[in-house]
């Protein structure tokens, strides 16, 4: 542990005033300067955001860094402070972020346990900022100043870190099935190995946003650890905000990260809000576990029937879909498939597919999730065709799933007709095979998130 080093790394456009006030709150830090460097990477600032670094070169080991102004690239700002960083430990926050004495010594000593590890710090938001930001800001200037960082912070009021609920729902982050969702590079460190063996930020996103989630998502699936450290805390200085702006690049980052990995817990990722994006996730994982579809080797003659040139096969058992080969086959119960996903979001491009044939898995899912499910195969295939061969589906369900696939149809201009093969099948198609553009359902619109287990985008 001894000579455990850490690198701590600040993206910052045009904010040299907040900037001032986070590198006083560093150069009060317990750890002492010998164990730790700072990395201001500038993107394209104007303001006197260098002068301001410079300012503290005789009380921190600290580099500034400078690129020309190409848009919003804090990806990229992120990777250029990293590719010079000597420490063993990365250490992410944002230039508005103030960090206690402590912190980063919390951060080393986290790391200190083991490899592979990614620490998630805690960050407080004050309470009332819109009709007191400015007097917040210049309270903050003071309390650096003092080194009275903690005790003014409580007495200004504070309002818990944005991410307490998902905190609660998750428990321990190293079981969690999701914890790079609360990877926010706001405060978090990582070791410089484990941060170049994924490639670093990727570059691709260059507007607010999910940039650092992707980043924890690739961490995660390379088998690091996610752990959470609320000693190590940092106070987030009020600033204006494009909220509006903010939550359309969020929403667009979103789909951009499930394009990038198509696998199902990214697809609800891009699908569900907040926190119940984590239950619908444990919900799916859970019938993942159970493998509870029916036996559809004695409909073969059926589904052979159904299948068509180009044809997409929904949530079918494996030996299932080998057995109509070739068709493309997506699923989230067991491995073989060619995308694991459910289908409320795909890769595919619109009308790539002939026909969708979709498994009784329709009926376990959420309302919610079920409606997005139907529009999406709507936007992928010319039509659709639905099992239903359970006398009793595996899921409470806010509406009996025939009246609900009735509700949808009708509420969205569509035809439904039953067919009696050797099992029972729903067609779901567009009235002369005539498609409008729209494929988000009204009755998608519609769902309210109290009465269904998920809320959509």
């Amino acid at each position: 542990m001894s000579g455990l080093k850490l690198s701590v790394i600040i993206p910052t456009y045009n904010r040299a005033e907040i900037l001032q006030k986070t590198l006083e709150a560093l150069a009060q830090q317990t750890l002492s300067r010998q164990l730790f460097e700072v990395i201001v990477s500038d993107d394209g600032s104007q303001d006197h955001t260098r002068q301001v670094a410079e300012m503290f070169s005789d009380r921190l080991t600290i580099h500034y860094l400078y690129a020309p102004d190409q848009g919003y690239r804090v990806a990229a700002a992120r990777n250029r402070g990293a590719s010079i960083a000597i420490g063993d430990i990365l250490v992410f926050i944002d230039s508005d972020v103030l960090l206690e004495p402590t912190a980063l010594e919390r951060h080393r000593d986290r790391h200190a346990r083991g490899t592979d590890l990614v620490v998630i710090g805690r960050r407080e938001e004050f309470r009332d900022v819109e009709p007191r930001g400015e007097w917040i800001a210049n309270r903050l200037g003071e309390a650096v100043r003092e080194g009275r960082l903690r005790e003014v912070c409580r007495e200004i009021g504070l309002a818990g870190d944005l991410r307490d609920g998902k905190y609660r729902e998750m428990g321990d982050l190293t079981s969690s099935p999701c914890p790079w969702s609360v990877f926010f590079t706001n405060n978090v460190s990582v070791g410089r190995v484990c941060f170049n063996r994924v490639g670093g930020f990727d570059e691709d996103f260059i507007s607010w946003g999910i940039e650092d989630v992707e980043l924890g998502y690739r961490l995660w699936r390379n088998g690091c650890r996610f752990e959470y450290e609320p000693e190590a805390l940092g106070y987030h200085h009020p600033h204006p905000r494009d909220v509006l702006g903010q939550a359309h690049t969020n929403r667009d980052n979103r789909l951009l990260a499930f394009q990038k990995h198509p696998h199902y817990d990214m697809e609800l990722f891009a699908t569900v809000r907040g926190r119940y994006f984590l239950r619908t996730l444990r919900y799916i994982n859970a019938l993942r576990a159970a493998r509870f579809l029916p036996d559809y080797s004695l409909l073969l003659p059926d589904l052979r029937g159904f299948v068509r040139a180009k044809t997409l096969m929904v949530g079918f058992p494996t030996e299932t879909v080998c057995a109509l080969k070739p068709v493309t086959s997506i699923g989230f119960f067991s491995d073989g498939f060619d995308y694991d996903l459910i289908g409320v979001r795909t890769p595919f491009k619109t009308d790539s597919f002939d026909v969708a044939i979709v498994s009784d898995i329709w009926r376990a899912l959420p309302f919610s999730l079920m409606c997005k499910l139907f529009d999406e195969m709507r936007r992928v295939t010319r039509f659709v065709i639905l099992s239903y061969q359970w006398e009793h589906v595996a899921a409470e369900l806010y509406l009996e799933t025939e009246e609900a696939l009735n509700l949808y149809a009708q509420l969205n201009g569509l035809t439904l007709h039953q067919e009696k093969r050797g099992g029972i099948w729903y067609r779901l198609e567009y009235p002369q095979g005539e498609k409008d553009g729209t494929y988000e359902s009204r009755l998608s619109r519609r769902i309210s998130g109290g009465e269904a287990l998920s809320r959509l985008v």
